[in-house]
């Protein structure tokens, strides 16, 4: 709500169980990543209802 900040942009999503995020501040590289969420494919129609 600051009248500094013009615009924020999500570079990416991640999924996360915890609401506070302190224990990613001094990890690096690899300890630092988060699980990214997983889109699915599109589904066609016929894939999505296979019994009929």
């Amino acid at each position: 709500h600051s009248p500094r900040v013009e615009k924020v942009e999500v570079e990416r999503k991640g999924e996360v169980r915890r609401a506070k995020l302190t224990y990613l501040r001094k990890r690096v590289g690899k300890g630092a990543t988060l699980v990214k969420e997983k889109e699915e494919p599109a589904r066609t129609p016929a894939e999505a209802n296979p019994g009929g």
